[in-house]
């Protein structure tokens, strides 16, 4: 339950942060560019527990207007104390394009595109704990921002129309949980709206290879990964709900589909989920074996196709198990050594 309050007023604090640096800029015409920077490092001070810097600000209004748009460059934030030689993000270049009109005269909160360019990401969770991504200040800092400054007679929107995320590359190192996860030449891009406590998401991802390890055992090397998914999540007092509108995850040559709703509650889960292959064979299947494994099985031959379809409804709990609807059918299926004599 803490974790999920915390998760939850970590993003909206980042996006407070963001709100504040827009309306900042947004009266760029009155003040100077090392005015901005000065400012833009004052509120990250305030905000974050990290030392953010950057080498160059570049804005551009006359030539763009109505639109205005914001370039960073070579900005790095890197963590403190426990954390203190670890980057948590280096960034080649912050691109930031929105409309003033939006945000001077009708006031809304709207950034027509984001672009992130080459960024090195490190997460590291150490054994108790600890993270360095757990940047943003105390949550009592967030409820005085809240108090003072939003008193909003209705829910507040804000919508980033494209953001892109290019050739990334992202490494996950988990102690507490024994997990490493890496990813190489990582893109990402699609759209976020929150209205309220609902975000909204359309977004399209691909790395070109995907290492994954939990306690030692490597189950993905070198993987190629492309997904797509559509969906939204909603913090519903203590609960959080995820509705998965629409997603398709292919893994190699391997193709999963799931739809449905899952809600994480205080003391159980309800989901409603649906999962199901699409046009695989059993060369597809063969492409996802768990590297620890894929020395034995580099030899086989195969042939043939299956389905995989899954569906699950019900509440997970201590007591309680949701009900499991699961079918499985194989055309002309085999697996064979070529040693092997018929």
């Amino acid at each position: 339950m803490k974790k999920r309050s915390k998760s939850k007023y970590i993003l909206r604090g980042f996006l407070i942060l963001f709100l504040l640096i827009i309306a900042t800029i947004s009266i760029v015409p009155l003040i100077y560019k090392e005015d901005i920077i000065k400012l833009i490092k004052q509120q990250s001070d305030q905000h974050i527990n990290a030392d953010l810097s950057f080498d160059d600000l570049d804005l551009s209004l006359l030539s763009t207007f109505p639109s205005m748009s914001l370039e960073i460059d070579n900005l790095t934030i890197s963590g403190k104390d426990t954390f203190q030689d670890l980057k948590l993000l280096e960034l080649n270049s912050l691109r930031i394009k929105l409309d003033l009109w939006k945000i001077i005269i009708d006031s809304e909160y709207e950034i027509k595109s984001i672009s992130l360019d080459e960024p090195k990401i490190h997460i590291k969770v150490l054994a108790n704990g600890l993270a360095n991504y757990d940047i943003y200040k105390s949550t009592d800092t967030i409820a005085e921002v809240d108090t003072n400054v939003t008193l909003p007679s209705s829910d507040l929107e804000f919508k980033i129309s494209n953001y892109k995320i290019l050739n990334a590359q992202i490494t996950y190192d988990d102690a507490l949980y024994a997990t490493k996860l890496n990813l190489k030449d990582f893109n990402h891009n699609g759209s976020f709206t929150m209205i309220g406590e609902k975000y909204l998401m359309e977004t399209s991802s691909d790395a070109t290879s995907l290492n994954l390890s939990y306690e030692g055992v490597n189950y993905f090397e070198k993987s190629k990964i492309n997904i797509l998914f559509n969906g939204e999540i909603a913090f519903i007092d203590q609960d959080i709900n995820f509705v998965i509108t629409e997603s398709l995850s292919k893994i190699n040559q391997f193709n999963l589909v799931a739809n449905g709703e899952f809600l994480m509650k205080e003391v159980d889960y309800k989901m409603n989920l649906s999962v199901a292959t699409v046009d695989q064979d059993f060369k597809s299947l063969l492409s996802i074996i768990p590297g620890i494994y894929k020395k034995d099985f580099s030899s086989i031959n195969t042939n043939g196709d299956f389905d995989f379809n899954c569906v699950i409804n019900g509440v997970y709990s201590d007591s309680l198990i949701p009900g499991i609807d699961m079918d499985l059918s194989v055309n002309n299926g085999y697996f064979k050594y070529p040693e092997l004599k018929e």
